[in-house]
């Protein structure tokens, strides 16, 4: 309430009523060295409630001697970090507070849909309806919103009902399945849509559009002054307070260590002001911090040299890290890259991949395999190309802030590693070019998901080597010179490829498609020696056995015939 916060069971984590605000503390380290404070505000909380969590925010910073990162979230709109702490298991939930067992009494029980947030423009929904729990994903929704519907209606199923409710998934009917929208109340054939911004586009956008301000008082009074481009950390100031407005990304709060009172208590309130008065959008995440303690989004953007984030670079002598990033420029200097190579590729390249905003170093054991969920990118030099090459590939279900922090980026690599003369080169993932594939021995292996901390060591990978081959089924579609992880069903086969089903100890096929080429069939080679698949029984297409269609769940129709591409 108003005057008390009161600490939450576990069993209501990740629970939130949407009349009500909630401040949540992520501790790092034992001892603990930092941390971060989100403070909630619910869509149906009053104006006094989401004061008092603000205040409480900073109250709590205090106590931690002001080393915390504050965050200001707001219902629906959450920042990703926020949303990582409950792993994807967030409920919101209408009205007053009440307990759980009287929420899940049929006499009491009301219906609730919720929506499942994706990373990109979601069309996943749940509709709680007691002892019927629909998953409902829309034409546009992806294999990694799927996932986390399946896995939010087992938490629903498996927590609150004891198991003793069925999910029914909804694919193929999601306009016409007449018990959903009954109990929807609505009509089927729902309208659809999706944004009709690209990729490209909003990058362009999140660098063009940034803007900081100073808040002093070195004149006698506070001030707030914007600072003229071009952006760069020499533009921040340890006497005084900054914020920057990175678009959609949010708005930062930066506190020189060596300012005032009056200037660090007013930079939250200038910052929040300042959303008003431009007409943002009210669940714009604000994001408050020290010097010393920035976040990895916000030190890219002020094109931050790169030795803070731990990468083995060498520093460039004398290099400019003041000039803005130019991307409308680097995608025209893209679309010039010729047909002809500009070499075999055999060069040297170091790769990172962005992470939560940051960058993170990949070893030469892990060059080549990419996740669909990351952002990765790579600097190539050789004799031929001496200016070297940039290039940053974007996963298919990697976000875009993080694609957008993947541009900012590629800015800083091009200045430590060839003085900002590289050629720099956008790929998203599907569309990469010859010379990109041959960097990496021709053969790319793209798994599912996201690799969320890397691998510290070759022993690191050999285990996760291991995982992909033990764990559950897997199917990977060996096409031209990569391999990609898929769903593992019969009908994601089709005859113009090579598939590799995997479920170790006991299975592991190599499904031969009548129309695969030479090319698919050496690129299968090289895949079973890097994963250290052994045994592999081969099985050409119309040869298959039982035990290779239950795998797969049961032998379904799929693409055939001579004109696939």
């Amino acid at each position: 309430d108003s005057k008390t916060i009161k600490r939450l069971l576990d069993e209501v984590y990740g629970q939130f009523y949407d009349s009500e605000c909630y401040l949540i503390l992520k501790t790092y380290g034992t001892p603990a060295y930092s941390w971060d404070i989100h403070f909630w505000l619910g869509s149906k909380s009053s104006t006094d409630l989401q004061t008092v969590a603000a205040y409480r925010a900073t109250d709590l910073d205090k106590y931690l001697n002001l080393k915390a990162k504050q965050f200001r979230e707001i219902q629906n709109h959450e920042s990703p970090a926020f949303l990582a702490l409950f792993k994807d298991k967030i409920r919101y939930l209408a009205g007053e507070k009440h307990s759980i067992i009287r929420a899940s009494s049929k006499k009491h029980f009301k219906k609730r849909l919720y929506l499942v947030k994706g990373k990109r423009n979601c069309d996943v929904f749940i509709l709680d309806a007691d002892e019927k729990i629909f998953v409902w994903n829309g034409p546009h929704s992806n294999n990694g919103e799927k996932i986390r519907g399946a896995e939010m209606a087992r938490n629903i199923r498996d927590f609150e009902r004891a198991g003793r409710a069925t999910i029914e998934f909804i694919d193929d009917e999601w306009d016409s399945h007449a018990e959903f929208f009954t109990l929807l109340g609505a009509k089927p054939s729902p309208p659809v849509s999706k944004s009709d911004e690209t990729d490209e586009e909003f990058e362009y956008r999140t660098i063009k559009n940034l803007k900081l301000f100073r808040v002093s008082d070195a004149s006698g009074q506070l001030q707030m002054t914007e600072v003229q481009p071009p952006l760069s950390r020499n533009s921040l100031d340890s006497n005084d307070c900054f914020f920057l407005n990175l678009s959609s990304s949010g708005i930062y709060a930066w506190v020189g260590k060596n300012c005032t009172l009056q200037e660090k208590e007013h930079v939250w309130i200038l910052a929040q002001k300042y959303l008003h008065e431009q007409i943002l959008p009210s669940y714009t995440p604000i994001c408050k911090f020290h010097e010393g303690n920035e976040p990895a989004i916000f030190r890219a953007a002020l094109n931050w040299p790169v030795e803070p984030l731990k990468l083995k670079l060498n520093q460039a002598k004398n290099s400019k890290n003041d000039h803005e990033i130019d991307l409308h420029s680097m995608h025209i200097r893209a679309t010039k890259l010729a047909t002809d190579l500009p070499d075999d590729g055999k060069g040297l390249s170091k790769v990172w991949r962005i992470g939560n905003f940051a960058l993170h170093t990949i070893t030469e054991l892990e060059k080549g395999i990419f996740y669909s969920g990351d952002s990765y990118i790579v600097f190539y030099k050789s004799h031929k190309v001496y200016n070297g090459i940039v290039y940053f590939w974007l996963g298919s279900q990697s976000s875009r802030d993080e694609q957008a922090a993947a541009a900012m980026f590629v800015h800083h690599i091009d200045e430590q590693e060839s003085k900002g003369k590289a050629m720099q080169i956008r790929i998203v993932q599907g569309k990469e070019p010859e010379h990109f594939r041959r960097i990496f021995g021709d053969l790319m292996i793209i798994l599912k998901g996201g690799n969320p901390s890397g691998f510290k060591s070759a022993r690191e990978l050999e285990r996760k080597y291991e995982e992909h081959r033990t764990s559950v089924t897997k199917l990977f579609q060996v096409r031209d010179k990569k391999a990609i992880q898929i769903e593992p069903r019969a009908s994601s086969l089709n005859s113009n490829d090579i598939f590799i089903l995997i479920q170790a100890p006991k299975y592991c096929y190599q499904w031969n498609g009548i129309g695969a080429n030479k090319t698919e069939y050496n690129t299968a080679e090289k895949f079973k020696e890097q994963m250290k698949l052994d045994d592999v029984e081969l099985i050409r297409e119309n040869e298959e056995t039982g035990e290779f269609w239950e795998l797969l769940g049961g032998k379904d129709l799929y693409p055939t015939g001579p004109y696939l591409t």
